[in-house]
């Protein structure tokens, strides 16, 4: 799934604890994991530049990138760090309020879970994920070409939440006029 989908995708799961969470460690814990594709992106390169077109780009997709970071060990990596910078721009007197460093670490540990979970459906083969890294096991549930479907289902669920959440917005500030 495209990063920047995955924080609303995974907003949509927690939406019933929304207001227990920090949204933007929830946001920056969901989108952090995909960093770590940035790093295996020469290695798919190089493994399928004798390729072209679209095989090419099915080689590339197909590369394995999910380790660490779309892992259990990496969902409390990224919790830690973010909650570390949240310190750190807190120390700096940056921002006004303060923030709960628990609540912090949560909400972005949460926004990582989202990510795998999501992840789950998405990636197959050898770029499933690593769930339990460094144990070798791979899990995906991405299976019989459901890929797609999933992926219609995703940017579908996305649509009917944005529309549903406008709409109740709409209502709201129309009444008020």
């Amino acid at each position: 799934m495209f990063t920047l989908l995955h924080p609303f995708a995974g907003f949509l799961l927690a939406a019933p604890k929304r207001k227990k969470i920090n949204i933007v460690a929830f946001f920056l814990g969901a989108m952090l994991p995909d960093l770590e594709g940035l790093y295996f992106i020469p290695f798919a390169y190089k493994a399928c530049a004798a390729l072209a077109g679209n095989e090419f780009t099915a080689c590339a997709a197909d590369y394995p990138s999910h380790f660490l970071l779309h892992s259990f060990l990496g969902a409390i990596l990224i919790g830690v760090g973010v909650a570390m910078f949240f310190l750190l721009v807190n120390r700096m007197k940056i921002m006004k309020q303060k923030t709960n460093t628990k609540l912090i670490f949560i909400s972005s540990a949460l926004g990582t879970l989202s990510h795998l979970f999501i992840d789950l459906f998405f990636h197959g083969g050898a770029d499933a994920l690593a769930l339990l890294y460094p144990v070798g096991l791979r899990s995906s549930l991405a299976f019989l070409g459901l890929q797609q479907f999933w992926n219609i289902v995703a940017v579908a669920g996305i649509a009917l939440f944005a529309y549903i959440y406008l709409y109740k917005k709409e209502k709201l500030f129309g009444d008020e006029k």
